[in-house]
C-alpha cells in the first residue's frame, strides 16, 4: 500500500482592486453620475476627464486639492491633500481599509537636514495600481494621498 502527504498549493491572490468613496479601479464611470456629478469636471484629450474639486473631507478630516482623473471612462488617478497634523489618522483610514503598505521610503531634504525636513511615503499594490501616502515635512507641513492606475 502507498501512503503519500498531498499538500495542495495555490497561487498567491492578486491584490484587490482599488476602490474609495464609490470610485472602481478597472470599472467604467462616468463624471455625470456617481460621486463625480458635482464635481466640476473637463474633457481632455487622449480620452481623459479631470475632475477638480471631488472631495472636501474623508473620514471626517478637511482635504484640499482634490483631483480624480479618468482615462477611457475608468478611474485614473485620485489625489488629494491635508494637514500633516491629520496624517497619522489619514493613515489608520488606510490601513484599516487596505491593510499593511506593501513599501515605502523616507527621504531627508539634502539642503535642510540640520531641520529634519522630511518626505515619508508608503505605498500600497493593488491589481490596478499604487496608493501612495505621503507625510511632508517642509514648505507647506502636508499629507498627500495619491492612486494611480500603472498597472
Amino acid at each position: 500500500m502507498l501512503f503519500g502527504l498531498f499538500v495542495a498549493m495555490t497561487a498567491p491572490s492578486p491584490p484587490p482592486h482599488f476602490e474609495f468613496d464609490g470610485l472602481k479601479a478597472g470599472e467604467q464611470t462616468t463624471s455625470e453620475s456617481g460621486p463625480l456629478q458635482n464635481a466640476n469636471c473637463s474633457k481632455r484629450h487622449r480620452g481623459k476627464v479631470v475632475c477638480r474639486k471631488v472631495l472636501s473631507k474623508v473620514g471626517g478630516i478637511s482635504v484640499r486639492g482634490s483631483l480624480v482623473t479618468l482615462k477611457d471612462g475608468k478611474l485614473h488617478k485620485l489625489f488629494f491633500a491635508g494637514d500633516h497634523s491629520d496624517h497619522k489618522r489619514i493613515r489608520e483610514i488606510v490601513v484599516a481599509r487596505y491593510g499593511k503598505p506593501c513599501g515605502g521610503a523616507h527621504t531627508l531634504n539634502a539642503e535642510k537636514v540640520r531641520e529634519g525636513i522630511s518626505t515619508r511615503t508608503e505605498k500600497w499594490c493593488f491589481a490596478t495600481g499604487t496608493l501612495h501616502l505621503s507625510n511632508r515635512r517642509y514648505l507647506s507641513d502636508q499629507f498627500g494621498f495619491e492612486y494611480l492606475d500603472d498597472r
